[in-house]
């Protein structure tokens, strides 16, 4: 790439020495083969700590109740962001938010355990499967089950 059309400053912050600089997150398996693991505009920054939300989805995950999960950050005046999860269980489950922290706590560090969980029925994703966080906030602030803690 040579840069964007009549958009020199959108190219001086994009290339930087002749690399395309995605804002994407990666790491080596043991093969040599990259894996990309989340966005940099993604990282949830808690208390001067940095949080890659997949960390936290791949926890939740783990517990057999959860079906299918999102995690994000929303602004704290105290931590700068905390840490939030929208959760969507499987048929006929029912857990209480505390339980799924309490596993989290199990497995993460004290800063990556979500401060708020929320059950949703599903999450909203565009075509490419790639959740709609807009969507997704809307759905929570118009009211679904919630958890805080």
């Amino acid at each position: 790439m040579a840069g964007y059309w009549n958009r020199p400053e959108l190219t001086a912050t994009t290339l930087r020495d002749g690399w395309l600089a995605t804002g994407d997150l990666g790491e080596r398996d043991s093969d040599g083969l990259l894996r990309i693991v989340g966005r940099r505009k993604e990282i949830i920054r808690t208390g001067g700590m940095s949080v890659q939300p997949s960390e936290v989805v791949e926890a939740l995950m783990e517990h057999s109740s959860v079906q299918d999960v999102h995690v994000f950050g929303l602004p704290d005046p105290e931590w700068g962001e905390r840490v939030c999860a929208a959760v969507v269980l499987h048929a006929g489950e029912q857990v209480q938010p505390e339980q799924l922290i309490q596993h989290c706590r199990r497995v993460l560090s004290r800063h990556k355990v979500p401060k708020q969980i929320q059950f949703v029925p599903q999450l909203p994703r565009s075509h490419y499967g790639k959740v709609q966080q807009a969507k997704l906030l809307e759905i929570l602030e118009t009211g679904t089950t919630a958890g805080k803690t």
